[in-house]
């Protein structure tokens, strides 16, 4: 009876015709709302560099430190691990005795202290300064320490609490704590003097430098492997054979002097990236694991044996710091170049005709671009790309006019079209 009364009664049928189709256009706005045709994200400037990575030894004109005083009684060193010395430079005291060479380390630790409490008592540290950001720097040096702690460097903690006692001293100043430091530097030189009478006779040898250099304390085993007089006619048989000797056993030896005015990085590299180094070239090697500093080398030389195998590249460098002294052989990333651009998807690059007046002429050619969405519409825009990665290219922020087809080329922060069908210039989507 019901569907009998629905069969006949015809405003009731047209109003569920209208009900479905209602239905059905939220059912499409919904659904591509949730799920749209296309996908589309934004284009944004990026700079990327063209890096190779290598394992390399760094080589350096080392001098080996050695005397016979070392073993006529307690030896101190008068420098720091990486401090530069000059030819016939003190490295070393010998002493008479442990309590000697203890007293003469406390009188070089009290100069010190001395000399940087007359520094801040000539500074012009006031009471208008901030002492909360004299805290913050107290309390981020205490947190560089921490951490130096957890991962054992403590030369490291050294230099840190140097640092830690100039702030504490330079609170003290601005909180008004202390006007000026005189009467501890009195009670120092009391001290030192003391000292001094101890052992006036202390010092049985003192031990120097026969090359103006950095002083390292250690030696690794590599000292003078390669001959630094043909380093650049290493092969990568050199390179792979290289094994750290045992010949430096003796016990006269206190370490070694580093020349650090230049020095050298040879790196084995495959055929397929050779072909991007040449001699005379200059580009900036990175150690990730040492440093974010980028280290500016020359290409020496590259020796390579036919055009399939192996080659090595040597590098010279005038350039050195702390970190780098103690280096010998380092994981690299070479950094051939960089390029800065709008960064696109390889997904998002189309291939279209492009039209183009010519001498009063309209010339087709092919144009790579991508699609761009403004507004609801598409418009195809050109690019000119400058590097290509694994699944992004780099594009040219500002084209020469010679080298596109369109007046229309990508711009940043265009929205670009990743995913979608059926799309051409001018297109309208819904």
């Amino acid at each position: 009876m019901r569907f009998l009364f629905f069969k006949k009664n015809r405003t009731l049928q047209i109003l569920c015709c209208l009900f479905f189709l209602v239905f059905l256009l939220v059912f499409y706005q919904v659904f591509f709302l949730i799920y749209p045709s296309i996908k589309t994200e934004i284009a944004v400037l990026a700079t990327i560099e063209d890096n190779v990575d290598a394992y390399g030894y760094i080589i350096k004109k080392e001098t080996v430190v050695s005397s016979d005083d070392v073993n006529k009684g307690v030896m101190i060193f008068e420098l720091k691990n990486g401090q530069r010395v000059s030819k016939g430079g003190l490295i070393a005291s010998v002493y008479n005795t442990v309590e000697d060479a203890i007293a003469k380390k406390k009188i070089k630790d009290i100069n010190i202290e001395i000399e940087k409490l007359k520094l801040f008592n000539k500074s012009k540290i006031s009471f208008a300064s901030d002492p909360n950001e004299v805290s913050k720097q107290i309390f981020n040096v205490i947190r560089f320490i921490s951490n130096d702690v957890d991962n054992f460097r403590h030369q490291e903690i050294t230099f840190k609490k140097e640092a830690l006692i100039e702030f504490l001293n330079e609170r003290q100043i601005i909180l008004g704590k202390t006007q000026n430091f005189n009467d501890r530097i009195l009670e120092l030189k009391k001290r030192r003097q003391t000292l001094k009478d101890s052992c006036k006779e202390a010092v049985k040898a003192c031990i120097r430098s026969t090359e103006a250099g950095s002083f390292i304390d250690h030696l690794d085993g590599y000292e003078n492997v390669f001959n630094f007089e043909s380093i650049a006619f290493l092969t990568p048989e050199d390179l792979n054979s290289v094994t750290p000797q045992n010949k430096f056993n003796s016990k006269n030896i206190i370490g070694k002097i580093v020349d650090d005015l230049s020095w050298y990085i040879a790196f084995n590299i495959n055929s397929d990236d050779v072909t991007k180094f040449a001699a005379g070239m200059n580009f900036n090697i990175l150690i990730p694991m040492i440093t974010s500093q980028k280290i500016p080398v020359e290409v020496v030389s590259i020796n390579q044996k036919d055009k399939n195998s192996l080659a090595t590249i040597v590098c010279s460098c005038d350039y050195m710091n702390t970190e780098l002294i103690n280096l010998r052989q380092e994981k690299l990333s070479i950094c051939l170049n960089s390029y800065s651009g709008i960064k696109i998807p390889k997904i998002a690059l189309h291939k279209e005709v492009a039209r183009k007046q010519e001498n009063c002429k309209e010339v087709s050619k092919k144009a790579t671009g991508v699609f761009t969405l403004r507004g609801n519409e598409l418009i195809f825009k050109e690019v000119v790309i400058t590097y290509v990665g694994h699944d992004y290219v780099i594009c040219n922020q500002n084209p020469d006019p010679k080298d596109v087809s369109l007046e229309n080329t990508i711009k940043a922060y265009d929205k670009i079209v990743t995913e979608g069908c059926d799309l051409w210039d001018g297109k309208i989507i819904k």
